[in-house]
């Protein structure tokens, strides 16, 4: 990148000016292949600003499945400390089944300035719950070795995690159930307040929901609510 490109870039970055405006300023088209090989250079020079840089244009762009080893590998280099926002990332933005082993060693790399900055355990927490929501059996097999780290706070980062799969899987079950009820007696199953958020939102007279739609409406709700506490946290 130019000095000038990096320029407009950091104007971004510093939300001095908005998407359209730095696509308009910025001398070459954004595509997904421009992205990668600018993160691929940003990678090889350690760049500390051009990878914060590129990062706030995939905030802002979005992300894109193609990103997923340069992401993976970002977790376990030390040069920089963008490793809480990544982490994120692999959990709300983009989902990548191999990321489980690298972020599993950047818990376990255990970097300096995350304990100076009393980051830590949060960043332990959006890894746990990156690799829980990949839901795979091999996730899943690697949270349940993770829960008896000697590790106090892996294992009980772990633990939560498992324990929220687990409840999620019944509450899940709960709604299949309630669905299967409601095929043959309306839908009294659904609240009320829900029945109503759920006509809002699909602009739906009274009467005309289906079962299926509260089902996926309820699987929804209970997303909602995990990713605000993985947000809070």
């Amino acid at each position: 990148m130019t000095d000038d490109e990096m320029k407009i870039l950091r104007d971004l970055h510093l939300g001095r000016i908005n998407f359209e405006e730095f696509t308009s300023l910025y001398p070459i088209e954004i595509t997904n292949s421009y992205l990668i090989r600018e993160l691929g250079r940003a990678i090889d020079c350690h760049d500390v600003k051009a990878l914060a840089y590129l990062l706030s244009v995939f905030y802002k762009r979005g992300f894109f499945s193609e990103l997923c080893k340069y992401l993976t590998d970002l977790m376990i280099q030390s040069w920089h400390k963008e490793h809480e926002n990544i982490a994120m990332v692999l959990q709300f933005d983009v989902k990548c089944p191999d990321s489980v082993d690298n972020l599993i060693k950047a818990m376990e790399m255990k970097y300096k300035y995350l304990f100076d900055r009393c980051d830590y355990e949060p960043f332990v927490t959006k890894c746990m719950y990156a690799i829980a929501d990949l839901g795979t059996d091999y996730s899943k097999q690697k949270l349940t070795e993770l829960s008896l780290s000697e590790d106090p706070i892996l294992a009980e980062a772990a633990k939560f995690q498992l324990d929220r799969l687990a409840e999620e899987a019944l509450q899940a079950e709960s709604i299949d159930e309630n669905t299967r009820d409601n095929t043959d007696h309306g839908l009294e199953g659904l609240s009320p307040e829900k029945r109503q958020k759920l006509e809002e939102m699909l602009d739906m007279d009274k009467g005309t929901l289906t079962p299926e739609m509260c089902r996926e409406f309820d699987k929804q709700y209970i997303h909602s609510k995990n990713k605000k506490k993985s947000t809070d946290s």
